[in-house]
């Protein structure tokens, strides 16, 4: 048992680290996206971002492709590395759960608990009916 414990104690750690990596790496990433607006026949970018709860608009002027690729690029990976922290997070929870003993009772899990009971009871009637 202690073993068990002490593999996910190393996993927790491992998840914890690799989470702050990744908030690392997100924190590094410019805010906000890149908006494309055209006005008088001529195309203007605007970085949109949130601050205080409030959309903002930055004007970024006229932008050569290497910028805004730059812009696409931190997009792309920001969602990237949000998907992972929240996995992670999903993981932590489980392991932290797992090491104080407590039971994760997932919602698909109950879910296959209850077709499992539903197909024993059925199996259960069936054999009653065959006997009979």
């Amino acid at each position: 048992m202690k073993v068990i414990k002490g593999v996910l104690k190393e996993e927790l750690n491992n998840s914890l680290a690799m989470r702050m990596n990744y908030q690392r790496e997100l924190a590094k990433l410019p805010k906000g996206s890149l908006v494309k607006k055209k006005i008088k026949g001529n195309e203007y970018y605007y970085l949109v971002l949130r601050e205080k709860g409030k959309v903002k608009f930055i004007y970024k002027g006229k932008l050569n492709a290497d910028e805004v690729k730059r812009y696409k690029q931190a997009r792309e990976y920001r969602a990237k590395y949000r998907k992972l922290v929240s996995e992670l997070n999903k993981q932590i929870k489980f392991l932290k759960g797992t090491l104080r003993g407590k039971k994760i009772a997932t919602k698909a899990l109950r879910h296959k608990e209850k077709r499992l009971s539903v197909a024993v009871a059925r199996l259960v009637s069936s054999v009653v009916l065959r006997s009979a």
